[in-house]
């Protein structure tokens, strides 16, 4: 009866063991998963920015394009004297103020996105450090109090041998 007690518990002492190695290793697996995820998004960010920007562009090419057909029609136009020279004039300074908002506004855009990307690199940065840190001091302990009732379990079975043999 007692041989069959103290097998019944080096069974169970090994099953724990195995579990704390899986549950050791779910703890890498999930700090893997978590990197995966924060990359994914410093991706996905990279790419609505690049989105954002192609739109952005766009707009900016028309914008420049009706002023420089503006221009060719003005050059064209059979006119002169002060109101031609008021029209050119006119022109010239709505081109330098379309030029000037569309340079600020793609520099924002610009800082926009170097301070989205620095958040996401942060985010990618503290997960692959500190979760990844913490998980791997989980999985760490798993595996210490695994092999911890793997020792219990083989001093058990040694106990078990000396009773039997003595």
């Amino acid at each position: 009866m007692s041989a069959a007690f103290i097998g019944g518990n080096l069974d169970s002492l090994s099953q724990v063991a195995t579990r704390l190695h899986e549950s050791g290793d779910k703890a890498i697996a999930t700090k893997d998963g978590a990197q995966l995820a924060a990359q994914r998004l410093t991706e996905a960010i990279e790419m609505s920015m690049a989105e954002l920007l192609t739109q952005f562009n766009n707009v900016a090419t028309d914008l420049t394009a009706d002023i420089s057909d503006a221009h060719r029609q003005l050059q064209a136009a059979d006119w002169q004297g002060a109101s031609y020279e008021n029209a050119v004039t006119i022109k010239s300074e709505l081109q330098a103020q379309v030029e000037r908002v569309l340079g600020d506004a793609t520099a924002s855009f610009e800082a926009e996105k170097d301070a989205f990307n620095g958040r996401a690199n942060d985010l990618v940065d503290r997960v692959q450090q500190q979760f990844g840190a913490v998980m791997g001091n989980v999985q760490a302990e798993y595996a210490a109090l695994a092999n911890a009732s793997t020792r219990t379990m083989e001093n058990l079975e040694a106990a078990d041998q000396t009773i039997r043999l003595g």
